[in-house]
């Protein structure tokens, strides 16, 4: 039996718009036959209906393109959103790439102010230490020559070679003329071995009131006080001869504990000490 009209428009709809062509369902098989001949009977089509099955099927392609359109709307945002996605993560990569190197160069930077503070610090102190040793010599050039230096050859160092008698006597200066300056006439020194209390009488004569202190004899702290009460400085040379139970007596506001053992090095430190 041929199509009729309407179905085969709406197979060439369906084509146009790329749907696959799904196979007829076979009609149900009839229950009864008729009796002439057996065959079911055809169903009738009213051909007054088909214009408007034909606006339905032009209703229902707009439908299908509008949606179509939308569709491929939907991707287009899609995809712009994709790019933009991407776009943020590459900038907050960079972002996280730069935040490391600012971090990295602060951290840097910090090391090296560590540094230059620790720099700084050392020149001041190299500078401190110049400007003292410069006032010094200043002081040494400034003062009288040779009150606690005597030349006399019955005062001669004994038991020192020249060279160390030099030195011993140049400390002698200094420590002399930085008593001077600040005003000390009287010294205690505890310690140090019977030779170098010998040459400390010797070299202050006249210039020091000294009182000697052997750094093994036993003392009282009524004599520790009144060794404090009675010098302007008291000197504890340790390194030497000098017992720790003696030494701790001595806990005054002018007491200065000196550790150079040779006599030249404890005259210069104890001039620095007393200067600075």
């Amino acid at each position: 039996m041929p199509r009729n009209k309407f179905e085969t428009t709406f197979g060439e709809m369906m084509s146009e718009l790329g749907v696959k062509k799904i196979a007829p369902t076979p009609p149900p098989k009839p229950t009864a036959k008729r009796r002439s001949g057996g065959k079911a009977a055809p169903i009738p089509v009213d051909s007054r209906q088909e214009p408007e099955h034909r606006r339905e099927m032009r209703q229902m392609l707009e439908n299908i393109q509008q949606l179509r359109r939308q569709r491929d709307a939907l991707r287009k945002q899609l995809a712009e959103r994709d790019a933009m996605l991407d776009q943020l993560n590459t900038r907050i990569g960079e972002m996280k790439l730069k935040m490391r190197r600012v971090e990295e160069t602060r951290k840097r930077d910090g090391e090296r102010m560590t540094q230059l503070r620790r720099m700084v610090t050392s020149l001041k102190d190299q500078n401190q230490h110049l400007t003292q040793e410069r006032d010094a010599l200043r002081r040494n050039l400034d003062a009288p020559p040779a009150t606690p230096l005597p030349q006399d050859k019955t005062d001669d160092l004994g038991g020192l070679s020249p060279d160390e008698e030099s030195d011993v006597r140049n400390a002698a200066f200094a420590l002399a003329s930085a008593c001077r300056e600040q005003g000390i006439e009287r010294m205690v020194v505890v310690g140090g071995s019977p030779r170098y209390r010998q040459h400390l009488k010797t070299l202050f004569s006249g210039a020091l009131a000294l009182r000697l202190v052997d750094g093994q004899e036993r003392r009282t702290l009524k004599q520790t006080k009144a060794d404090e009460a009675w010098a302007d400085v008291v000197v504890i040379w340790g390194g030497t001869m000098l017992s720790h139970s003696l030494s701790a007596l001595y806990r005054g506001e002018g007491v200065i504990t000196l550790s150079h053992r040779g006599l030249a090095g404890m005259l210069r430190q104890l001039a620095e000490r007393l200067t600075g």
